[in-house]
Order: structure tokens, then C-alpha cells, then sequence
């Protein structure tokens, strides 16, 4: 009788996360409808062609709100475009340092997905400059 060989895993088994992976840690989400609206009471609006960009200069890490209707289309779409937006927040996080940020998409975003990492940049990048 042959011995039974141990079957390996078809994938490595998972690392630890490390510390200073690229996550999108909870500290830095707004998540409770008090500090949606401290920001939209306080802070100032800036529209763009694809997103509304509310910020509040505050103390602390970044923080980002995302709001995306049913208008702008299917969830899909709308998990698609706020994926698009965390990421791009997440990779600026050093950059918004002290700003609470909360973007509503338009419809027309849904529309423009293919350009739509560039000219969130922009119109992001645009509110900062203004505030």
C-alpha cells in the first residue's frame, strides 16, 4: 500500500496584514449621519461636472463620505464609481490631511466611467485648492 501524498493549497496561504499596508482604514470614513451633516452645515460645496464635493477643514486624519443615488444607475455602477472614489482617496490619504471630504456623484458620472479616476483628481484637487 502507497502512502498518501498531502495535497498542497492551489493558493499560498494568506500573510498577516502588515501595518503599513494600503488599506482604507475605518478612521478614515464618515460613517454616522451627524458627521455627514456637521460637514454639509459647515463646510463648503464645490460642484463640478461629474461630483459634488462638500470639505471641512478639521483636526485630525482625513475623512471621506460617499453618497451615490439611485439615479446615477445600478448597483453595479454605483459600488463601481465608489470603489473608484475610495481608491482614489486612499492613495492621496497624506494629502487631504485635516480635511473631512464627502462626494456625491451626479448621474452623468455613471456615463463617464472610463475617465472618471482623472476627472474626480481634478475636481477633488480643484475644491482643495479653493477651500
Amino acid at each position: 500500500m502507497r502512502p498518501k501524498q498531502l495535497q498542497q493549497p492551489p493558493f499560498p496561504p494568506r500573510q498577516p496584514a502588515a501595518a503599513d499596508d494600503a488599506r482604507f482604514p475605518k478612521s478614515s470614513r464618515l460613517c454616522k449621519r451627524g458627521d455627514f451633516l456637521g460637514v454639509y452645515r459647515r463646510g463648503r460645496r464645490f460642484e463640478g461636472e461629474l461630483f459634488v464635493v462638500y470639505l471641512l477643514r478639521t483636526q485630525g486624519v482625513a475623512r471621506l463620505g460617499l453618497t451615490v443615488s439611485r439615479k446615477v444607475g445600478k448597483a453595479t455602477t454605483r459600488n463601481r464609481i465608489k470603489r473608484l472614489i475610495r481608491e482614489h482617496f486612499r492613495r492621496r490619504l497624506k494629502q487631504y490631511e485635516g480635511l473631512d471630504l464627502i462626494v456625491e456623484a451626479k448621474p452623468k458620472a455613471a456615463q463617464a466611467l472610463r475617465g472618471l479616476r482623472r476627472q474626480l483628481g481634478a475636481e477633488i484637487d480643484q475644491a482643495c485648492r479653493l477651500a
